[in-house]
């Protein structure tokens, strides 16, 4: 059994994790923020199959961390494909997802997307469940270092080499005559390859210090258009290994509004809250600064969509109240007596305090169900002790409409308390 000890831990930093019953690998993910999604995991084992089968067998858990989400990408791919673990059921078969493939023993090694084969030529880089994900990877790497991927050579330079992704060109080089150029852009679009290898085996970083000093000795010697280059170099490499919108099992995010609302039922049928539909959702926040000028905004999405005439505004009555709890009591309290439709489901911007504070004044009152959205990391907190709180996947499409929601609440609250703070001032000048 995982232990509360070493769930306390586990570090709130990125990288990869391993479940893990004695010697045998259980699982292998990664995440921006470890201790989250561990977390996540023991919830969902309260609810899932799958995830109670990988919570409660493990007696270890492992974890390395990485200096960005890119890194833990590739090292998680790399782990994956090295120890199979049990329960990634998705990634055991090799033959079904697609690598990455360098052919390191042609005379121009080429990069390439491809089925495993172990052909004793090339270097592999996954497995990647999603060919969006590992299209996007060789579109990133390659504006950085520029490499060929056309399977045979021709006599003609190809297009892309005319846009700078594939250069120097083998094809140009093949073309040409004079025998010490040939060999000399041959090493060149070999190094590229090196530099390609060294991005997808997680050493983005040293390649970037390297970049760094062939910049500084370019300006120096003011040779400005070529450290143009090398700084353009730098800005992408950078903005690949910062990425964090690489998901390998990113096949969610596109779904309708009924598989979602689906989706949101289930997870509140776990949590014994009885409900059939969500069609209308209503989102509270409160903004005020120092307690002056303080409102609180009602924000409707109906069918997963804002609707943005039925959006109302307060402000804040009793100038006596001195906490956002209190303040969101006085909304919610005003919302029920007027004879506005009914909400599904609310959604609150906090956590276990304002679900704490509406549960002492509301309960008897209100039979809507209510969950909080709380923040960093963001989880779901329901309403009505002893407020069980919930981490869903960052790529989950309902934590996404929900943040939706909470940062639209957030954005026309702010709109309101604004125009307000404006007019005060305007009539105190």
């Amino acid at each position: 059994m995982i232990t509360e000890e070493i769930l306390k831990s586990i570090p709130s930093e990125t990288g990869v994790y391993i479940f893990k019953k004695g010697r045998e690998y259980l699982y292998i993910g990664k995440a921006k923020n470890l201790k989250a999604r561990i977390l996540t995991h023991k919830n969902g084992a309260q609810v899932n199959q799958k995830e109670a089968l990988i919570f409660n067998q493990a007696d270890k858990i492992n974890y390395i961390i990485t200096q960005s989400e890119f890194n833990a990408l590739l090292l998680e791919a790399k782990l994956i494909q090295e120890k199979k673990p049990k329960y990634n059921v998705r990634w055991r078969d090799d033959k079904s997802h697609l690598y990455i493939k360098i052919t390191v023993k042609d005379e121009y090694p080429k990069v390439l997307l491809s089925r495993k084969e172990e052909d004793g030529k090339s270097l592999y880089f996954g497995p990647f469940f999603s060919t969006k994900v590992a299209n996007q990877i060789i579109r990133f790497v390659r504006r950085i270092v520029p490499f060929c991927t056309q399977k045979k050579i021709g006599k003609r330079a190809c297009f892309y080499s005319k846009i700078n992704l594939c250069h120097p060109c083998p094809n140009y080089i093949e073309s040409l005559t004079d025998k010490e150029l040939r060999k000399n852009l041959k090493k060149e679009y070999r190094k590229n390859i090196k530099k390609v290898i060294k991005i997808l085996s997680g050493k983005g970083e040293k390649l970037i210090n390297e970049y760094e000093k062939i910049l500084n000795m370019l300006i120096e010697n003011q040779q400005y258009e070529e450290a143009i280059i090398i700084r353009n170099q730098i800005i992408n490499l950078k903005k690949l290994i910062e990425k964090g919108s690489f998901d390998l099992i990113d096949q969610e995010n596109n779904l309708s509004w009924s598989k979602i609302e689906s989706k949101i039922i289930n997870l509140l049928t776990g949590k014994k809250i009885a409900i059939k539909r969500v069609s209308r959702i209503e989102g509270y926040d409160i903004s005020n600064f120092s307690f002056k000028e303080a409102v609180g905004a009602m924000i409707v999405f109906i069918d997963g969509k804002p609707e943005k005439k039925e959006y109302r505004r307060f402000k804040i009555r009793n100038i006596n109240l001195k906490d956002d709890f209190s303040m969101l009591v006085e909304v919610l309290k005003r919302r029920l007596d007027n004879n506005w439709t009914k909400p599904d489901l609310i959604l609150i911007d906090g956590g276990r305090p304002q679900l704490m504070a509406l549960w002492k004044s509301l309960s008897k009152k209100i039979k809507i169900p209510i969950i909080g959205l709380a923040k960093n990391p963001d989880r779901f907190v329901f309403f009505k002790p002893p407020f069980e709180t919930i981490f869903l996947e960052r790529s989950s499409p309902v934590l996404k409409f929900f943040q939706l929601v909470r940062d639209e609440a957030h954005r026309f609250a702010k709109k309101y308390h604004t125009l307000l703070r404006k007019k005060t001032f305007n009539i105190k000048n």
